[in-house]
Protein backbone atom coordinates (compact mmCIF):
# COMPACT_ATOMS: atom_id res chain seq x y z
CA UNK A 1 0.00 0.00 0.00
CA UNK A 2 1.36 3.28 -1.09
CA UNK A 3 2.95 5.30 1.69
CA UNK A 4 2.79 2.50 4.23
CA UNK A 5 5.60 0.23 5.36
CA UNK A 6 5.20 -3.53 5.22
CA UNK A 7 4.88 -3.67 9.00
CA UNK A 8 2.09 -1.06 9.00
CA UNK A 9 0.17 -2.95 6.32
CA UNK A 10 0.72 -6.24 8.16
CA UNK A 11 -0.62 -4.68 11.34
CA UNK A 12 -3.75 -3.45 9.52
CA UNK A 13 -4.29 -6.88 7.96
CA UNK A 14 -3.88 -8.56 11.35
CA UNK A 15 -6.42 -6.15 12.84
CA UNK A 16 -8.81 -6.86 9.98
CA UNK A 17 -8.75 -10.62 10.35
CA UNK A 18 -7.86 -11.07 13.99
CA UNK A 19 -9.92 -8.75 16.17
CA UNK A 20 -13.39 -7.52 16.99
CA UNK A 21 -12.56 -4.13 15.43
CA UNK A 22 -12.35 -5.65 11.96
CA UNK A 23 -14.82 -3.19 10.38
CA UNK A 24 -12.71 -0.22 11.48
CA UNK A 25 -9.48 -1.83 10.26
CA UNK A 26 -11.11 -2.73 6.95
CA UNK A 27 -12.33 0.82 6.44
CA UNK A 28 -8.76 2.05 7.04
CA UNK A 29 -7.56 -0.39 4.36
CA UNK A 30 -10.14 1.05 1.95
CA UNK A 31 -8.83 4.55 2.69
CA UNK A 32 -5.31 3.39 1.82
CA UNK A 33 -6.40 1.63 -1.38
CA UNK A 34 -8.70 4.29 -2.86
CA UNK A 35 -5.96 6.52 -4.35
CA UNK A 36 -4.63 3.50 -6.31
CA UNK A 37 -7.93 2.96 -8.15
CA UNK A 38 -7.62 3.68 -11.86
CA UNK A 39 -4.52 5.86 -11.37
CA UNK A 40 -4.76 7.27 -14.89
CA UNK A 41 -8.25 8.68 -14.26
CA UNK A 42 -8.03 11.93 -12.30
CA UNK A 43 -11.59 11.63 -10.99
CA UNK A 44 -10.50 8.72 -8.82
CA UNK A 45 -7.33 10.41 -7.54
CA UNK A 46 -8.90 13.62 -6.23
CA UNK A 47 -10.33 13.29 -2.72
CA UNK A 48 -12.63 16.23 -3.45
CA UNK A 49 -14.18 14.46 -6.44
CA UNK A 50 -17.77 13.27 -5.95
CA UNK A 51 -16.95 9.90 -7.53
CA UNK A 52 -14.08 9.39 -5.05
CA UNK A 53 -16.48 9.98 -2.17
CA UNK A 54 -19.12 7.75 -3.77
CA UNK A 55 -16.57 4.96 -4.18
CA UNK A 56 -15.59 5.20 -0.55
CA UNK A 57 -19.26 5.18 0.50
CA UNK A 58 -20.07 2.13 -1.62
CA UNK A 59 -17.16 0.14 -0.20
CA UNK A 60 -17.76 1.27 3.39
CA UNK A 61 -21.44 0.31 3.08
CA UNK A 62 -20.48 -3.09 1.72
CA UNK A 63 -18.16 -3.73 4.68
CA UNK A 64 -20.98 -2.85 7.06
CA UNK A 65 -23.54 -4.91 5.13
CA UNK A 66 -21.29 -7.97 4.73
CA UNK A 67 -18.68 -8.01 7.51
CA UNK A 68 -18.14 -11.73 6.87
CA UNK A 69 -16.60 -10.80 3.52
CA UNK A 70 -15.27 -7.34 4.36
CA UNK A 71 -12.99 -5.53 1.93
CA UNK A 72 -10.62 -7.35 -0.38
CA UNK A 73 -7.94 -5.47 -2.29
CA UNK A 74 -9.13 -4.89 -5.84
CA UNK A 75 -12.79 -4.35 -4.99
CA UNK A 76 -12.21 -0.65 -5.66
CA UNK A 77 -11.81 -1.38 -9.36
CA UNK A 78 -15.11 -3.27 -9.62
CA UNK A 79 -17.05 -0.68 -7.62
CA UNK A 80 -15.30 2.19 -9.42
CA UNK A 81 -16.22 0.81 -12.82
CA UNK A 82 -19.85 0.52 -11.74
CA UNK A 83 -19.82 4.12 -10.52
CA UNK A 84 -18.66 5.30 -13.92
CA UNK A 85 -21.96 4.09 -15.37
CA UNK A 86 -24.45 4.15 -12.48
CA UNK A 87 -25.73 6.27 -9.65
CA UNK A 88 -24.18 5.37 -6.25
CA UNK A 89 -27.17 3.41 -4.91
CA UNK A 90 -27.52 1.39 -8.10
CA UNK A 91 -23.77 0.77 -8.16
CA UNK A 92 -23.92 -0.46 -4.55
CA UNK A 93 -26.80 -2.84 -5.30
CA UNK A 94 -25.05 -4.17 -8.37
CA UNK A 95 -21.75 -4.55 -6.49
CA UNK A 96 -23.44 -6.50 -3.69
CA UNK A 97 -25.11 -8.78 -6.22
CA UNK A 98 -21.84 -9.38 -8.08
CA UNK A 99 -19.88 -10.21 -4.94
CA UNK A 100 -22.59 -12.12 -3.10
CA UNK A 101 -23.60 -14.40 -5.92
CA UNK A 102 -23.25 -17.81 -4.34
CA UNK A 103 -20.58 -19.03 -6.73
CA UNK A 104 -18.31 -16.04 -5.96
CA UNK A 105 -18.50 -15.82 -2.16
CA UNK A 106 -15.81 -18.48 -1.55
CA UNK A 107 -13.31 -16.37 -3.49
CA UNK A 108 -13.77 -13.47 -1.07
CA UNK A 109 -13.91 -15.35 2.24
CA UNK A 110 -10.71 -15.95 4.14
CA UNK A 111 -10.88 -19.32 5.86
CA UNK A 112 -7.69 -20.18 7.68
CA UNK A 113 -8.98 -23.58 8.85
Amino acid sequence: MKGKTDSEVSKLMQEQFGSSNSKEATIRLIDLDLPRTFPSLAIFNNKDSPIYENLQNVLDAFVIARPDIGYIQGMTFVAGLLLLYMQPYDAFRCFVNIVCKMSLIPFFLVDEK
